[in-house]
């Protein structure tokens, strides 16, 4: 009993000194941190329309949809297609290049969800696609070292009927 009582008292002298010595008279409390910048939220949005506003030839390279889909028609990258797989419903097998859907680049992403809609059965749906393609591989995602991976570059908040949406239309030159 007596071994117990020693061992308590020791550990509560231990609990009550770390106590002592991090709680000083006039500490200062650590500054609370600032909100971070949400685009379209508390800071400026670079990208109202959302894709069209960042698929855009930026001179040195061309990263329209039009552009990309000229090469999806042929082939579509390794590292896209694995992403694009990994979006599919299961025991969809993907053919490894886009159909051609000239039609569809008059409204982007409009355009792309009869086909990649929610429930589809043909290709991966939408939402699933973009975010396996844009956020899901990290640190590997030009959207996320580039763009910091902000959910705002894509869903527009409507504050005043608290709804989020995704823009769409005609890409830009």
């Amino acid at each position: 009993m007596g071994k117990v009582f020693v061992s308590i008292a020791i550990v509560a002298s231990m609990v009550v000194l770390l106590i002592a010595t991090s709680v000083r008279p006039g500490a200062q409390t650590p500054e609370p941190t600032p909100p971070r910048k949400i685009p379209g939220i508390n800071a400026p949005d670079a990208y109202p329309l959302a894709c069209v506003d960042c698929h855009r030839n930026k001179g040195d390279v061309d990263f329209r949809i039009s552009a990309l889909m000229k090469q999806w028609v042929v082939k579509v990258s390794p590292k896209l297609m694995t992403a694009a797989q990994a979006a599919a419903p299961p025991g969809m097998k993907l053919a490894g290049k886009h159909p051609k859907v000239d039609f569809a680049l008059a409204n982007i992403p409009g355009g792309c969800t009869p086909c990649h809609g929610r429930n589809s059965e043909s290709a991966p749906p939408f939402s699933r696609l973009m975010h396996s393609v844009h956020v899901a591989s990290g640190t590997n995602s030009r959207y996320v070292t580039e763009f910091q991976g902000e959910c705002t570059h894509c869903h527009k908040l409507n504050v005043s009927r608290g709804q989020w949406t995704t823009p769409s239309g005609p890409e830009k030159p």
